[in-house]
């Protein structure tokens, strides 16, 4: 793992204690990447009929936003408790979901440039540091710190940003019960796949993440009021989903 994202142990243990676990700065997180992202390139916004330049910025209050906000906190999570408490066979799991996310993009939004993927991925190390160092109850991070987990998270989300793209351009069909329902639903002329048989468990030093029910429908009021330390490990959505045509 070290070699392939060019990161060592220490690196990696690094990021992964900096990693904050309460859902509303999880939450904040995403909110600021999209932000950045549609400051980058406004016209994305087309594809969900928002106004180019609204200064109201109600596109936060759009639940399809506010389910991507949650697909992409648990992308990033599932690559903290992977490279930082993962072992071989959690890696080729994380590999083949991001494969897979790329290839059901490419069948769900065709009408979107997969460079939005790499744009987004390109944004995030920097969006990661700042929101994680303005929320921390201890303080902000010292500024070499924050340059080490901005230098760590470029290495972390190229090689992420690299993985999708890979299953974008072999057009990797989804097998795995993450995303086959998706790209059953979504696909009008999806082939016919089967679920490959459930990986083995392997242990990790990380606890298993879950989100109640009552935050599958995420609304402002639950961001403001939750204290839950909670990770977002097994919702099942897919950062650029309704990005449809």
């Amino acid at each position: 793992v070290q070699m392939e994202i060019g990161l060592n142990k220490e690196q990696l243990e690094f990021m992964a204690e900096k990693w904050p676990s309460h859902y509303g700065t999880l939450f904040d997180m995403g909110i600021t990447a999209w932000d950045q992202l549609f400051a980058h390139n406004p016209t994305l916004k087309k594809h969900f009929d928002f106004v180019e330049n609204d200064p109201t910025a109600s596109w936060k209050e759009d639940e399809r936003i506010k389910k991507m906000v949650l697909s992409l906190q648990q992308l990033l999570t599932d690559a903290v408790n992977t490279l930082g408490y993962g072992e071989a066979a959690e890696m080729e799991v994380f590999v083949n979901t991001l494969r897979e996310l790329g290839g059901l993009h490419r069948n769900i939004v065709e009408s979107v440039n997969p460079q939005a993927f790499l744009l987004l991925f390109a944004l995030l190390p920097e969006v990661i540091a700042d929101v994680t160092s303005n929320r921390r109850k201890s303080g902000p991070l010292p500024a070499d710190d924050r340059q080490e987990l901005i230098k760590i998270w470029k290495s972390i989300t190229a090689f992420m940003g690299n993985q999708i793209m890979l299953g974008w351009e072999r057009n990797k069909i989804p097998t795995s019960s993450k995303y086959l329902k998706s790209y059953l639903e979504k696909c009008p002329h999806a082939k016919v796949v089967s679920l490959k048989p459930a990986s083995p468990t392997v242990k990790s030093a990380s606890p298993p993440g879950f989100i109640p029910d009552n935050y599958k429908h995420v609304v402002d009021e639950d961001v403001k009021n939750t204290t839950n330390s909670i990770s977002l490990r097994h919702v099942a959505l897919s950062p650029l989903s309704a990005l449809r045509k």
